[in-house]
C-alpha cells in the first residue's frame, strides 16, 4: 500500500466523551444533586463483575457521595444491586444506557473493570479510573498503565475502595 493511502490513527472513541464543560448542568439534567460528588461504578455492557465485594467496600466511606450504578445488559445483576441498596439514599441503579458519555461528565470518579473501551472513553472524559476487580491479560495490563499514567488507581482489594475514595474526595 503506498503510504499516502494509509491513515495512521488511534482506536476511534466517540467524541462526545470529551472534556467536562459543565458537570452542574449534566447532573441537574440527570436529576443528580450537583453539588455532591458522584461515584460512577460500571460492569460494561455485559454487565460483568462482583457488586457485593463493592458495595462492601463502599458501605465504609466516611464521605458523602452519590453512587450511580450501571449494570448494563445483564437485569440480573441489576436487580441484587437494587436489593442491595434499596435503603440507600442517593443511588441510582441503571441497566443499558445510551448516554454513558453523560454519566461520564456528570462523575467524579469511575470504578469498575478496566476494559478497553472504558479506559479511552474515561480518559477522553478526564474522569479518573479506580480500577477493579481486572480480569487477566488486557485488563491487568491497563491496571499498570492507569497508574504508570497517574489517571486513577488500581484497587486490587475491596478493602481498599473506601479508604482510596476517601483519600480522593478528602
Amino acid at each position: 500500500v503506498p503510504p499516502s493511502q494509509i491513515l495512521a490513527c488511534g482506536v476511534p472513541v466517540d467524541p462526545a466523551f470529551g472534556p467536562i464543560t459543565n458537570r452542574a448542568a449534566v447532573r441537574n439534567k440527570l436529576g443528580m444533586d450537583a453539588q455532591l460528588p458522584v461515584l460512577l461504578v460500571i460492569f460494561g455492557g455485559t454487565g460483568m463483575g462482583k457488586p457485593l465485594r463493592m458495595i462492601a467496600g463502599l458501605r465504609k466511606l466516611q464521605s458523602p457521595v452519590q453512587t450511580v450504578w450501571i449494570a448494563g445488559r445483564n437485569t440480573g445483576l441489576r436487580r441484587r444491586i437494587e436489593q442491595h441498596l434499596a435503603s440507600h439514599n442517593h443511588t441510582h441503579v441503571l441497566g443499558w444506557t445510551d448516554n454513558m458519555h453523560e454519566w461520564m461528565a456528570a462523575a467524579d470518579l469511575l470504578l469498575g473493570k478496566p476494559g478497553s473501551g472504558t479506559l479511552l472513553e474515561a480518559m477522553n472524559s478526564g474522569l479518573p479510573l479506580l480500577a477493579f476487580d481486572p480480569l487477566p491479560g488486557i485488563e491487568r495490563r491497563h491496571c499498570n498503565l492507569i497508574e504508570k499514567w497517574r489517571i486513577g488507581c488500581w484497587i486490587k482489594r475491596p478493602e481498599e475502595i473506601a479508604e482510596t475514595i476517601d483519600g480522593l474526595f478528602g
